[in-house]
This record gives C-alpha cells, structure tokens and sequence, in this order.
C-alpha cells in the first residue's frame, strides 16, 4: 500500500512539472500568442505625428518619472535650410528645395520687388499642383526688412503683434512678402504657436480685381514672429473646398455682377461659410497645415 502512494505521488510529481514548462515555454503552441518586438518603429505613426521612437531603450520601472515642468515639449524636425527647421510629411509634399534668395530693390523698385536676402524653401510634389501660389516657407530679417520698407514692414509687425496679444489689425491682415494684389477676405483665422514664437493662421484669395472665391486661388498662410523679435516666419501653402469653384473661369457672368454690386457682402458672406466648414474638409486638411507650423525652428 504504501509502495501505491509513492508511485501515485511520484507521478503528480511529474505531471505538475510537464504543466509549468508548457505554460512558459516560449513560441509554444498551446496559448502562445505574437507580441511585439520592443523598438519597432511604425512609419506610418512617424509621418503622421512627426514622434521618433528610439529603440532599444526601456524604462527603469525603480526610477520615478520625471517631475512635470512647464517646458514645451521639442517636436521633432527632420527638413532643414540654413536657420529653418520643420517637419514635413510626405503626404503633403515629397521633398523641399532650400535656396537662399539675395536681396532685391532700389530705387525705382515696387514694394513686392523689394525684399532683403532671405531663406526659401518651396516643397515639391505639393499635394496640389498648377495654382496661382506657390507652396512656401520664406523666414525674413525683421531688421533688414524694415530697412527696406520701413512704413510697410514696421505696420506690419505692430498689426501681427495686436493680434498675438488677442487684439486687432489696422486693415488686412499683415502678410509678407508683399504681394502684388489686394486681400480679398480672411477665414478660419487662428492663433498659432511655433517651437520659436508665435503668429496667425488664416485662408485668404489676393487678386488685383474683384473675382469669385476659388480654388486654383485660394491658400492657407501663416505669418509669425521669433519670441526675440528678429525674424518673420512666412508660411503659403495653396488649399482647396469642394465648396467653391474650381476657378475664376468656372462661375457664370451673373455672379461678377453680384461682387461688383456689394464686393464687401460678397466676401463677408465667403468668409463666414468657409468659416462654419469642418477643418477636415479642406485639402489639405487644416490640422496638416498647422502641425507643418507647430514643427518650425529657427536656429540662427
């Protein structure tokens, strides 16, 4: 009888242990399941949220985490021209050529031919292609600039300044480089900060007479100021509504009338429509735009 215990328990003995090896036994068929590797990196999730995942490294579990500060977290970059940094995903534009743009002017020059040397970036393979603007970045000397144009370029700052503080402009919006045309109207304008300052961004049309609301002309823009105050951040990328005609061509002769009759009706009522639109209903969409913006540094 007691050589049947033993061997019953010499078996339970074993049985356990065949169960503990299974259960940990890694890849096993029974129970396994896939995990994932530790430091894989999604591109996907790198391009959308411009996050970079270091791999290899793991948290300390014994360490505390690190205190809350009141620092903004860095975003990351990965396009730099001379000063300028940003993050540029490639579902807005493929690449970006850098240039630096010599100073132009003198007297006799307009003031959109007049421009001190600046830094110029124009993303290629823009998600839109053929319009009036061209998708840019432009980051201007303050200084220099206002040499050159000082009852322009001083009005400017202190209009773009009233506005960060929460106030208003003297007339349109301030925009630079100047333009050779007229601000027709403003919409979805907002208050935008940059890793180096802050600005405004807004969609807006320029022409030299007054014309419908369309896409070919339409551009999303954002103009900012460094937090010491030396350089202008210009950024113009052209934007599209399924709203709106595809150009000036398309709308008939009967609504020319109605913007030579009340232009200032006409655009107010342009401005309020884009402005009850869903930010992701424009191309691109508007949270594309702005996270372009939230990447810029400026290093000089």
């Amino acid at each position: 009888m007691k050589r049947q215990h033993a061997a019953f328990a010499l078996m339970a003995m074993v049985l356990l242990g065949c169960s503990v090896l299974t259960n940990t036994f890694p890849g096993g068929d029974a129970g396994s399941e896939e995990t994932e590797k530790p430091g894989a990196i999604s591109q996907e999730s790198t391009e959308e949220t411009g996050d970079i995942s270091q791999p290899g490294i793991t948290e300390n579990p014994d360490q505390p985490p690190d205190q809350p500060t009141n620092a903004p977290i860095p975003k990351a970059t990965n396009t730099t021209c001379n000063e300028l940094a940003f993050f540029l995903v490639s579902t807005l534009a493929k690449a970006a050529k850098c240039e630096t743009i010599p100073a132009s002017g003198g007297a006799g020059a307009q003031p959109h031919e007049t421009y001190p040397m600046h830094t110029k970036v124009t993303l290629t393979s823009y998600l839109l292609a053929n319009r009036m603007m061209q998708p840019v970045i432009t980051v201007f000397s303050i200084a220099d600039y206002a040499a050159l144009l000082p009852d322009i370029v001083n009005a400017d700052v202190s209009d773009l300044q009233a506005l960060i503080g929460g106030g208003t402009a003297g007339g349109d919006l301030p925009v630079l480089p100047v333009l050779n045309a007229h601000q027709l109207f403003s919409a979805q304008t907002t208050l935008l900060q940059f890793q180096s300052g802050s600005g405004i961004g807004f969609i807006t049309q320029y022409a030299e007479a007054y014309v419908p609301i369309n896409n070919h002309d339409l551009f999303f823009t954002y103009q900012g100021l460094t937090a010491d105050g030396k350089y202008w951040v210009s950024v113009i990328m052209p934007i599209t509504h399924p709203s709106l005609w595809d150009n000036r061509g398309n709308p008939s002769n009967t609504i020319y009338g109605v913007i030579n009759d009340n232009p200032d009706s006409y655009y107010s009522q342009q401005a309020t429509d884009l402005n009850n639109k869903g930010p992701r209903t424009f191309v691109p969409m508007l949270s594309t735009l702005t996270d372009l913006v939230e990447s810029i540094l400026i290093t000089p």
